[in-house]
């Protein structure tokens, strides 16, 4: 298992702004609320790329993060869903390339923009991070519908937990009703490892928060 790095933000970053890459509706949820939440803060500005998101492929993810990283971002993060690049042998292949990269020291010229990255694993889905909240697990779950019965018994706070628009912004929102657990699904991710992605479960979400330096007590 690899170790787990976190990356701090500085006094600069939080003057400059980042962008998130996400394609899924419910990521794009959570980052609105996180982003709103934390605004009074004045923490780094926050954009969502795209704005209407749609499952994309491993080539269309990194191409669209290789062209944030050409612009006045100071970081892009690219979070990544496992659940379908699974179930697809060439899609597999490509990100295990492109994962590699990702993680050699000396990435050449041609993948230099790649210094401005980090990449966020969930696997299978952003829903294993809301899991961590209540309870510490690497299981492996295939794909959301088999994650879900577990997820809706984690908490009372997810036991209607919903795919929908209309759930995440139950006032007063998803994200809000989590916050107060960060900490705690902190402390229970594990770090991304290849060798195991298809044995474990994971979320590096800790990611984005280690970044932003939001740390708030558990309850």
């Amino acid at each position: 298992m690899s170790a787990r790095k976190t990356l701090k933000a500085t006094p600069q970053r939080l003057r400059e702004s980042i962008a998130v890459i996400i394609d899924g509706k419910d990521e794009k949820w959570y980052i609105e609320q996180l982003r709103e939440f934390y605004s009074k803060e004045k923490i780094t500005k926050i954009k969502i790329s795209p704005e209407f998101p749609e499952k994309k492929s491993v080539h269309d993810l990194f191409e669209m993060a290789e062209r944030l990283a050409g612009q006045s971002y100071s970081h892009i993060f690219l979070i990544i869903d496992l659940d379908n690049i699974l179930k697809d042998a060439v899609e597999t292949r490509k990100f295990q390339e492109k994962y590699k990269v990702y993680n050699t020291k000396n990435k050449g010229r041609k993948n230099k923009w790649m210094e401005k990255l980090t990449i966020i694993i969930n696997s299978p889905c952003l829903e294993y991070w809301y899991l961590l909240h209540f309870k510490q697990t690497n299981r492996f779950y295939p794909d959301y519908d088999a994650l879900k019965p577990d997820l809706r018994k984690s908490n009372p706070i997810l036991k209607q937990y919903d795919k929908s628009e209309t759930f995440y912004y139950q006032s007063p929102g998803l994200f809000r009703k989590l916050e107060p657990y960060i900490e705690v699904a902190k402390a229970n991710a594990l770090p991304f490892d290849i060798l195991s992605m298809h044995q474990k479960g994971f979320s590096e979400m800790f990611k984005l928060f280690d970044y932003l330096t939001i740390t708030k007590s558990t309850p």
